[in-house]
């Protein structure tokens, strides 16, 4: 006798995540955001709870048996555990790595809320093998699955002779990227256009009121302009200080196939090992690895395409076990 299909819905209390998106659609579930704008400590107190009462009711709607939803915030994940206690149904959380780490006093309390309901989960979601070492005390059903490689449509323009060698950094400004030190490294590199993605109005005052010509800050940029900004790029930069972390930046380069420049991170050199050039996150450190791309960007090239080839062929083979995971669980 077939199994039924499952129905799965993918919860996500963020206006958009890459990750959350891919995987949704490969899932073939239904991802459905909620906007969870901060503003003041009491008006979030109040969008926490409208945003429970929405969550709960788009779940009895959609009758999912499997529920996914992202980590953060912690507190999306308190309707999903009331409806899966209540219907009997399961749930998976995909838990990004700041929701293993304690970088604030609240954290601790955010990280005892994440072991109470990862212990009805199904299995929890991580996205590399070392933040599995961090919860081995959990008691908890974790399962690795890395991001997949973006699939990017937008087609590649002609570089002109004597253009700028153009870097495209990936960022945040969020405290764990080293803002201050890239732009220090780009006052010694005049023949280099640094493009720093990211919404401007986050850059630190006395950095946005003091910076070289090459900088441009492109703010938040659509989709296809931002993916056309990264097939545009001679080479991409992500970096960050904050370890455990496989860098979103990280995969969209490979995607692109762009040579990658990233922190010289015991994680990182693991997952990005060829087509890469490893950096200290000072200035200098910048510096010497952007220098060094420039004398290497064909074999960087050939190497990062390799590297897409691998990331993508390793990415099903763990999305298929996955799934049988899944649909041996399925009634």
């Amino acid at each position: 006798m077939l199994k039924k299909k499952a129905k799965y819905v993918f919860l996500v209390w963020s206006i958009s995540t890459r990750r959350s998106e891919t995987l949704a659609k490969s899932l073939k579930a239904k991802i459905v955001f909620f906007n969870n704008e901060r503003k003041n400590i009491l008006s979030q107190f109040f969008r926490y709870f409208l945003l429970t009462i929405k969550t709960l009711k788009v779940l009895k709607m959609e009758k999912a048996d499997f529920v996914f939803v992202q980590n953060p915030p912690i507190y999306s994940l308190f309707p999903v555990f009331l409806y899966a206690m209540w219907y009997r149904k399961k749930y998976v959380i995909d838990s990004h790595t700041i929701t293993f780490l304690v970088e604030r006093i609240h954290h601790h309390f955010f990280i005892l809320m994440h072991r109470f309901f990862s212990k009805f989960a199904f299995t929890v979601l991580i996205h590399n093998e070392d933040l599995s070492y961090i919860g081995k005390n959990w008691r908890t059903p974790f399962f690795i699955l890395e991001d997949r490689i973006p699939q990017f449509q937008i087609s590649l323009r002609k570089k002109e002779k004597g253009q700028k060698f153009n870097l495209v950094v990936i960022c945040s400004f969020s405290p764990d990227e080293p803002i201050a030190e890239i732009l220090q490294a780009a006052q010694k590199l005049e023949k280099v256009q640094f493009y720093l993605t990211g919404d401007f109005k986050k850059v630190k005052s006395d950095l946005r009121n003091s910076y070289p010509s090459n900088i441009t800050f492109t703010g938040f940029l659509e989709e296809e302009k931002y993916v056309q900004l990264l097939r545009d790029a001679d080479a991409i930069m992500a970096l960050t200080t904050r370890p455990y972390t496989l860098l979103c930046g990280a995969y969209e380069a490979v995607a692109v196939e762009r040579p990658l420049i990233t922190s010289s991170l015991p994680l990182l050199k693991r997952h990005f090992h060829q087509g890469t050039i490893h950096v200290e996150n000072t200035p200098e450190g910048i510096e010497d690895g952007i220098r060094r791309s420039l004398s290497s960007l064909e074999n960087l090239r050939r190497k990062i395409s390799e590297l897409r080839v691998e990331k993508e062929r390793e990415w099903k083979r763990r999305f298929e076990s996955f799934q049988k995971v899944l649909y041996d669980q399925i009634g």
